[in-house]
């Protein structure tokens, strides 16, 4: 994905009633992770969630809520995670009900959520910060 490139969904194709707000950290990462692979694997996600929001990206082990109890569990509530690889997801939440919104918070690696092994709890609250400041178009 090319810096500052928003997803724009055909609107024929969104039965849904599915809005889908980028912010700026969102287009931040997504920029570092252009290859074709991640691409091709987000470009998966949102087909999926424009045909129906609430499935599950993958399974349920790799499109899931952030653990409780962590910093992003407790200031972005509802934020999840769903795998585009096995180290890279995609950070959003999923609100509303006519239109839901999908805001993307962020593309990131585990390392870089602090999620990685060891989990980095100083990260975590760093890039918790970021995503909770962030500012939706919608």
């Amino acid at each position: 994905m090319a810096k500052n490139q928003k997803v724009t969904p055909t609107p024929a194709a969104n039965t849904s009633n599915l809005v889908i707000s980028q912010s700026p950290l969102f287009l931040e990462t997504a920029a570092e992770y252009d290859s074709p692979r991640i691409t091709k694997r987000f470009d998966e996600f949102i087909a999926l969630k424009m045909a129906n929001p609430i499935a599950l990206f993958g399974n349920a082990k790799t499109d899931k809520p952030n653990t409780s109890g962590t910093p992003m569990a407790q200031e972005i509530p509802g934020i999840r995670h769903a795998h585009l690889t096995h180290d890279i997801s995609v950070f959003y939440t999923l609100s509303g009900s006519n239109p839901r919104v999908l805001r993307l918070y962020a593309i990131l690696s585990h390392d870089e959520a602090g999620m990685g092994q060891p989990p980095n709890t100083r990260i975590q609250k760093s890039m918790t910060k970021r995503m909770s400041n962030q500012n939706f178009p919608i």
